[in-house]
């Protein structure tokens, strides 16, 4: 996750960096995240989002053209899906407007100015039901004269991570668990359960506990007893990822 962030960072650096008198610097911006996405694993979408007329002050020139909403501010997203990038106009300025909504990805980092990575969430890009996505979202402030003016993103497609952390199980029967720091199970070997408040799903307390001692301690944590999910006495690692 630590390249992941890192390159992140650069994008928003790059996207701190356009001129925004150059008549051309949507567009401009627009090609770099594609560019960064077609050369980044695991990420499922690059983006960003600025404040109404904080890009280039030319937001009525675009109200409701070439891919923008009803103020016309600078926003733009693209997807990979198997491969192919293609441009998304998932964001919604109801959305922009909604903490339920965007608090997490977009509000809470342009208010406290810190890059943020979300607890895992299903997203829909598409609107299409049933579509939903797996993932998590790296979101750096972009600053301009000291001041946040935007966001720019990159969303981990965490369905990807799956194999990775079963893998991490190796032979006689081990199981691997892959827990955000926010409590929210990333991968399991029982799929339900991703996407879920760990404390929603573990039967046993002991695990969870441990888990929990972890994620405080930033240490690794060995225990004796139930598994997580209950049913089998194990000897368990917790172990933090950074």
């Amino acid at each position: 996750m630590g390249e992941l962030v890192a390159s992140t960072r650069t994008m928003a650096r790059v996207v701190e960096s356009a001129n925004p008198a150059d008549p051309d610097a949507r567009d401009r911006v627009l090609k770099t995240l594609e560019y960064l996405l077609s050369k980044t694993p695991l990420v499922m979408s690059s983006w960003t989002v600025f404040e109404p007329n904080a890009f280039d002050g030319r937001d009525q020139e675009f109200v409701n053209r070439l891919g923008y909403k009803e103020k016309g501010r600078f926003m733009g997203t693209f997807l990979k899906v198997n491969g192919k990038i293609s441009r998304s106009f998932d964001i919604a300025e109801q959305m922009l407007a909604s903490e339920e909504e965007a608090g997490s990805w977009y509000l809470n980092p342009l208010r406290s100015g810190k890059d943020t990575v979300t607890d895992p969430y299903f997203y829909n890009y598409t609107g299409v039901q049933g579509d939903d996505k797996f993932i998590a979202s790296i979101c750096i402030p972009v600053q301009r004269n000291g001041r946040v003016v935007g966001i720019a993103g990159m969303d981990v497609d965490l369905t990807s991570l799956k194999d990775v952390v079963s893998s991490l199980g190796g032979a006689g029967g081990a199981k691997a668990y892959l827990i955000s720091s926010g409590g929210v199970v990333v991968s399991a070997p029982d799929q339900s359960i991703m996407g879920k408040p760990m404390d929603e799903v573990a039967k046993v307390r002991s695990a969870a506990e441990a888990v929990k001692s972890a994620l405080t301690s930033g240490r690794e944590v060995s225990f004796r007893g139930e598994s997580l999910l209950g049913g089998e006495s194990v000897l368990g690692v917790v172990a933090p990822v950074m």
